[in-house]
């Protein structure tokens, strides 16, 4: 199966109405061109109202997301139903979040690492290495716009950026 980043967008709210418009006008925006877009997958991020949107827009489309977004919803998940204090002190509660995010996930897949996130305080300053990313994402962006690229060339390099380690 070959994939590569078709939109990158910031869209102003996250409810089911906006996610559908943006979907339905990619799709509009693609039969302008004489082209059909009808994935037979789509990556998302655990939201619901991505996950119905899509399903509106492009019916029969299987949905999946990435692993490193499936732990952040089920932690957002154990943060909003309850104290963290209970994730932290409950030997139980803690190897029952930890079940349930490695339930779906292929046993020859899965390695000893543990993620924690620590909740509260600032957000961390950017790190060096993401202003490097950012400005050479600005740059790529620049190319694209002007013409000095074509867009599978910018997704390409896009997706590179953004999945360094």
């Amino acid at each position: 199966m070959c994939m590569f980043p078709l939109v990158y967008v910031l869209l102003p709210g996250n409810d089911n109405i906006i996610y559908s418009r943006f979907f339905s006008h990619i799709r509009y925006i693609v039969q302008l061109h004489q082209l059909q877009l009808q994935p037979e997958t789509v990556f998302i991020d655990y939201e619901t109202e991505t996950n119905n949107a899509t399903g509106t827009v492009f019916p029969g489309v299987t949905l999946k997301g990435c692993f490193f977004h499936f732990t952040q919803c089920i932690w957002r998940k154990a943060q909003k139903c309850g104290p963290q204090s209970y994730y932290k002190e409950n030997e139980d509660i803690t190897q029952l979040i930890q079940a349930a995010v490695l339930s779906l996930v292929r046993p020859y897949l899965v390695k000893c690492t543990i993620f924690q996130y620590s909740a509260g305080g600032a957000c961390p300053p950017k790190r060096r290495r993401y202003k490097v990313i950012d400005t050479s994402l600005q740059l790529l962006k620049d190319r694209y716009l002007y013409g000095h690229i074509n867009v599978i060339d910018y997704s390409v390099a896009a997706s590179h950026l953004l999945h360094l380690n």
